[in-house]
């Protein structure tokens, strides 16, 4: 069945991939996550809740991309990517004129998951139609473009939001991102099917058993997983709780902590490409290594100045930025072995977007009970996570040297 399913595409080299459509479907959960982060305290006000019950229109929205992971392999497998993302794009735009318009919390809270279950379908088909239509190093490089623009958006987005939120007021985060999924859908409609052989078999029981039984039971994949996941679980746990942090324990406003996020995204953005350069001349373990080493460092020092310093914000700032830095390095070199040895992309990319995604809701969900204190807690528990994460990273590069791992 897989190689009837996954065929590649007849390639032209004249014939591309539209890049812009794939870093717009790429980014449509990325960017609906995390825009509304700035208007987080003036939701709050609005509805008269507390800042900790606000935070769910984050990490709501975050439980529901990760749910949303195991429907759209199953989905692009029966009816092709296309109608997949067609589906994915109309639920969003639901969800965002459900969430413009709501009168009170639970409304929007509603809108909210509508929202990340439809724009769960950009993460999963946008890399299953890069590795439909091109081989090795070319889905690779097409690989990189992506996901280094998929770094910069959401940083761009949290500065929008914050703009949005003190000029026009938050409603116009919801309604900016019902505008970026109407535009969103009609860059889906210039992308090509990809899928040679979809069939609405694929979607009946035992099938559909089959695929997740095959991708469950390929042990090799968890631990480079369970890296993505804790990747997902600094960044989801920060856009949790940072806007907190930031308006009401800095007092910052939310267009200055918007545009202090970007000096975070320029760190992630200088990891995409310092993994690119690393990548020609180190071993993927090795580069996986010193992303660890780069992430602790910058991790050890927000805690410290978490602790001691939190009012000096362009050190808080600075170091969640070094921080970040060291992400690109693990996420990227994880989700390259796990998509170069799947033999069913789609479903594949549904299980491990499944436990990463579900992993950063998780640390969001933590980060978000923590209520007071945040500015040390918060680093303290990313620390936490940063230290598994090296520790697994030393895990995997003795596997590699003793067993099967080697081959991947």
């Amino acid at each position: 069945m897989a190689d009837r399913l996954f065929n590649k595409v007849k390639v032209n080299e004249n014939n591309k991939l539209p890049l812009v459509s794939l870093i717009v479907m790429v980014s449509l959960a990325s960017v609906g996550s995390v825009l509304p982060s700035p208007a987080l305290s003036e939701i709050a006000s609005a509805y008269s809740i507390p800042a900790h019950i606000a935070e769910w229109v984050v990490t709501l929205f975050v439980l529901g991309y990760a749910l949303s992971q195991l429907i759209y392999g199953p989905i692009a497998n029966a009816f092709g990517r296309k109608r997949a993302l067609y589906f994915g794009l109309g639920l969003s735009i639901i969800g965002s004129i459900l969430s413009s318009f709501a009168t009170n919390i639970e409304v929007l809270l509603v809108g909210r998951l509508i929202m990340s279950f439809g724009a769960g379908c950009g993460l999963n088909i946008t890399f299953t139609m890069i590795n439909d239509y091109y081989d090795g190093p070319k889905a690779r490089r097409v690989t990189a473009y992506v996901t280094t623009a998929f770094a910069i958006l959401p940083g761009i987005a949290i500065a929008v939001g914050g703009e949005l939120t003190g000029v026009l007021g938050w409603r116009s985060c919801f309604e900016f991102l019902l505008l970026y999924y109407v535009i969103a859908l009609i860059f889906a409609w210039k992308l090509p099917e990809t899928a040679t052989n979809y069939s609405r078999d694929n979607i009946k029981f035992k099938p559909l058993i089959m695929q997740y039984q095959n991708v469950i039971l390929d042990k090799v994949i968890y631990p480079y997983a369970l890296l993505w996941g804790m990747t997902n679980a600094v960044v989801y746990m920060m856009a949790a709780v940072l806007p907190i942090i930031a308006l009401q324990e800095m007092k910052l406003t939310p267009v200055y902590f918007g545009f202090s996020f970007l000096l975070v995204t320029a760190g992630y953005v200088l990891g995409n490409f310092i993994t690119g350069r690393l990548s020609h001349s180190l071993t993927a373990i090795q580069v996986k290594m010193i992303g660890g080493v780069i992430s602790l460092t910058g991790v050890i020092a927000l805690t410290v100045i978490g602790f001691f310093f939190y009012s000096y914000t362009l050190g808080f700032f600075l170091a969640l930025s070094i921080t970040y830095m060291g992400l690109p390095m693990v996420l990227s070199t994880a989700v390259a072995v796990i998509v170069q040895r799947a033999e069913d992309k789609s479903t594949t990319s549904s299980v491990t977007s499944f436990i990463a995604m579900m992993m950063g809701f998780l640390a969001a969900l933590i980060a978000g009970w923590l209520q007071v204190g945040l500015y040390w807690k918060v680093p303290l528990f990313a620390l936490v996570v940063v230290l598994v994460m090296c520790i697994l990273i030393v895990l995997i590069r003795t596997m590699v040297n003793h067993s099967s791992y080697a081959k991947v």
